[in-house]
């Protein structure tokens, strides 16, 4: 009679967790943004140096009326820009010791099922929360940023128009001066609440942080996040004031790369119709392009609601003697209707308030090395589609831990054909996310 045994448990975990039943599921409900980046046109891998393509920032123009018998027009060149993207890693990791996976089973069951479930579960979620957020990003992995210098506290106030979006309770944190090029400033902390009313965060030790600091995920103690980051929207759609480099490329010598963008010069503007119009009339101008998408936050789509509060108008339906005053919205049927086509509002929680991006989301490029899937011994470099359990090694030499490790791995970047066919329109009056008033 032959025995169950423990090499059971990895056809159990392929049968339940596959990447079409249980990852993408994840994607698509935890990772709004990410998952509509699978609708980019593939740029290709970007492997060996990384993934290269050319960005025309100028024509020729040769081409005007002629007397007759002259020449034709002198040909002037036009003008290329190279533009290079490599893979970034983003990794998640899950661990527990060989008694929990004794212990941690459902009652009856004998297998390990039940923890690993639970923990799998949420080592998914993380990992797509991350994706989620560098995807959004403008490349340097800064989610938040100190308001107000503090002095031996443990809580600290997050600026707009980031403010608490990215950051979750039980996250650890770095702090960096810089978004670039800066210094760590001293130890990793832990967030132990958030008040997304007043944008404060709670740390586990009092600080003494600076105003502009910003705010990364730590992987350690000792590794972050920090400048480790794919291209994401808010970078490729700005004009160096988030990304001066795209591509390897500098804005300030190459403003072709820069997006279009408005902003209330400090303050704060109001929603309007005018100003989406504006918008996106001025990627038009630039480019020819017609915008396709416009991404936002739930703060922004509330003023879009506010704006048309005061024009509702309540029918009153056959055989009925009285409306019957239903408010609300669809949000999958938000939409600005521009020169006879409808342009969708895209919702995303991790976006920053007071924005709004205007995409042309055909002109992106995904350059995916490898999308997110288990790493582990004996497999390819696409990774595993369920769980792989490798046993931790030990302190000692030469031998191993009472406790098993798994993780996730995703290698990926994105790319733009012509940066200046986007708009971001900024500062924008946000009472619901910003708290403005």
């Amino acid at each position: 009679m032959a025995a169950t045994s423990s090499a059971n448990l990895p056809n159990l975990l392929v049968n339940t967790y596959t990447r079409p039943d249980y990852i993408v599921p994840h994607e698509r409900a935890m990772a709004v943004f990410y998952s509509e980046t699978d609708d980019f046109p593939d740029g290709g891998k970007p492997i060996g140096k990384g993934r290269t393509w050319g960005v025309r920032t100028k024509d020729s123009h040769a081409a005007g009326g002629t007397a007759e018998g002259s020449d034709l027009p002198a040909f002037t060149q036009p003008a290329i820009l190279q533009l290079t993207v490599t893979a970034i890693q983003i990794a998640a990791s899950v661990a527990w010791t060989e008694l929990m996976l004794m212990v941690g089973s459902g009652e009856g069951v004998i297998t390990a099922e039940d923890v690993i479930d639970d923990h799998v579960q949420m080592t998914t979620r993380n990992i797509m929360s991350a994706l989620n957020r560098l995807t959004l990003g403008h490349g340097t992995g800064r989610m938040a940023v100190v308001e107000t210098t503090t002095s031996s506290s443990t809580t600290f106030v997050c600026r707009n128009p980031e403010g608490i979006l990215q950051l979750r309770e039980n996250m650890t944190i770095d702090f960096f001066d810089t978004d670039t090029g800066g210094t760590k400033q001293g130890a990793t902390e832990t967030i132990v609440s958030i008040n997304p009313r007043t944008r404060t965060v709670t740390i586990g030790n009092a600080r003494s942080l600076t105003a502009t600091w910003g705010v990364y995920k730590a992987l350690s103690s000792t590794v972050s996040e920090y400048g480790v980051a794919p291209m994401g929207l808010r970078g490729w759609n700005d004009n160096a004031t988030l990304a001066a480099t795209v591509g390897t490329q500098a804005r300030s010598s190459n403003p072709q790369l820069n997006a279009q963008v408005f902003t209330a010069n400090g303050g704060t503007q109001s929603y309007s119709e005018k100003l989406v119009r504006t918008g996106i009339n001025s990627v038009w101008f630039a480019t020819g392009a017609q915008v396709e998408e416009i991404w936002t936050n739930q703060g922004i789509v509330s003023q879009h609601l506010n704006h048309l509060t005061g024009q509702r108008v309540f029918t009153v339906s056959p055989g009925e003697n009285v409306p019957r005053y239903r408010i609300g919205h669809d949000e999958k049927d938000l939409c600005f209707h521009h020169n006879g086509r409808d342009i969708p509002f895209r919702v995303d929680s991790d976006l920053p308030a007071r924005e709004m991006h205007l995409i042309v989301k055909s002109l992106y490029q995904r350059h995916v090395l490898r999308k997110p899937n288990w790493v582990g011994d004996g497999i390819g470099p696409d990774g595993s589609v369920s769980p792989v359990l490798l046993q931790a090694p030990g302190t000692a030499a030469n031998t191993y831990a009472l406790q098993k490790v798994a993780g996730m791995l995703a290698a990926l970047n994105y790319g733009h054909k012509m940066p200046k066919a986007g708009c971001a329109i900024k500062e924008i009056f946000d009472e619901e996310l910003a708290g403005d008033v």
